[in-house]
């Protein structure tokens, strides 16, 4: 099931155009050693969780990836990410919508005796309850990208108020020089130009703080106030990423790639009558209900079962295999474009602390008898654009480690944990 993620709107302090981040869909995977456990009938009875022995297998050493992880809340007040992606992953409608659909099936088919219609049931419920989990961590990153977005868009506001600031600082000396009969030297119309920028830049990060406001709730399903709650601070913290051990973990832990195993290992000569109704082409694609008996093996006959097996066992390695490629070709590059992005954080820094430096001189220079009023203007103004800057690319690449961490899969139930976002297998 394809479900587009949500972007939202980013508006630049500097009076730059609002911006979208961008919103990945969903990938898709690779394979590592086949999975082969067994779903015993009474499983099927007791729906609403999935056998401890398809679950993803976490790597038992662990190094945390320390900028994927979302660890610690700055203040008592501060919102934990981690549980916004939780409570927004256990509320995606599309997961709701296949554990429901998985559940209705295994109740209508409890206790069923004939043994091909109980295999497919089983094999067609399995399916539905990996994807949902793989939807989960959909609902999961949209949440991560609003939460970050609204920090971001909050550390604007601050600049921008800081701009305020700046900008009634001038017009007050301005306003001083020309008390004393000093003549303008400057157009004093450009003071009203920039005042009408600040409010309309003002604007714009208010609408912007409403609507993440309002897509956090509906995604979390909660009515909290988020202009007015504590977030986490928008801290990059880079960290060697290894597309190879990256690969290795997204082949493991991708929920929807194990739902394709999974298939092609329940497809037998007794469930294949009747999951030829449920597999279209390599999309995976559900069809319901299901037919109360084997009547396919009359119409077929049962010399041309075997065969049938085969063709879809075929059609689903096919849709594996497809799978797998894109999300080697999804890590690869996502990994790529994060480490690209951490040399961009420390790029924009190290220009900020150019700008702090050259600061610091002109208020040394300005205590000796030297001061240099015009130059001071520019360098406070151009160090304010770096820190404007920084926010922007902060947030960029915030949201390629969510990208990131959500194609390696497992992310939400990593975020209910209360773990990192990540992890990389240690040497």
């Amino acid at each position: 099931m394809a479900t587009a993620l949500l972007g939202f709107g980013f508006v630049s302090p500097l009076l730059g155009q609002p911006t979208v981040p961008s919103a990945s869909p969903a990938v898709h995977l690779s394979t590592p050693t086949p999975i082969t456990p067994k779903l015993a009938a009474s499983e099927l009875t007791a729906p609403g969780s999935l056998p401890a022995s398809i679950r993803p297998a976490l790597p038992m050493t662990a190094l945390p990836l320390a900028s994927l992880s979302s660890s610690h809340s700055p203040s008592a007040t501060a919102v934990d990410a981690r549980d916004v992606a939780c409570s927004a992953g256990q509320n995606w409608m599309p997961a709701i919508q296949l554990k429901t659909h998985a559940k209705s099936l295994e109740d209508l088919y409890c206790g069923e005796r004939d043994a091909c219609t109980r295999q497919a049931v089983q094999a067609i419920s399995l399916w539905l309850r990996l994807q949902a989990e793989r939807q989960q961590d959909v609902g999961a990153a949209a949440a991560l990208r609003a939460y970050y977005t609204l920090a971001a868009i909050k550390l604007q506001q601050e600049l921008v108020a800081v701009s305020q600031s700046m900008l009634n600082s001038r017009r007050e000396q301005q306003d001083q020089l020309m008390q004393q009969g000093a003549a303008a030297a400057m157009d004093l119309t450009s003071f009203d130009r920039e005042q009408i920028a600040l409010n309309l830049r003002q604007l714009q990060l208010e609408q912007s703080v409403s609507q993440l406001s309002q897509s956090l709730n509906e995604l979390t399903r909660s009515p909290d106030d988020w202009s007015a709650a504590g977030l986490e601070p928008l801290e990059i913290r880079a960290a060697a990423v290894e597309t190879l051990q990256l690969t290795h973990l997204a082949m493991a832990n991708r929920q929807d790639l194990i739902a394709f195993r999974e298939l092609k290992r329940r497809i037998s000569t007794d469930s294949a009558p009747l999951l030829v109704n449920v597999i279209a082409g390599s999309t995976g694609m559900i069809s319901l209900p299901l037919p109360k008996s084997c009547w396919w093996e009359k119409l077929l006959g049962r010399a041309a079962i075997p065969s049938l097996a085969g063709n879809l066992k075929q059609q689903v390695s096919l849709a594996t295999d497809a799978l797998a490629q894109s999300i080697r070709q999804a890590v690869a590059e996502k990994s790529s474009a994060l480490g690209l992005g951490y040399q961009e954080v420390e790029l924009a820094e190290a220009t900020l602390a150019s700008w702090q430096q050259r600061m610091t001189q002109l208020e040394r220079l300005a205590e000796l008898g030297d001061s240099r009023p015009a130059e001071l203007a520019e360098a406070d103004s151009s160090q304010l654009a770096s820190k404007a800057s920084l926010v922007e690319t902060k947030l960029r690449v915030k949201l390629a480690e969510v990208e990131l961490a959500e194609t390696c899969g497992c992310l939400h139930a990593r975020c209910c944990r209360g773990e990192a976002w990540l992890e990389l297998t240690g040497p």
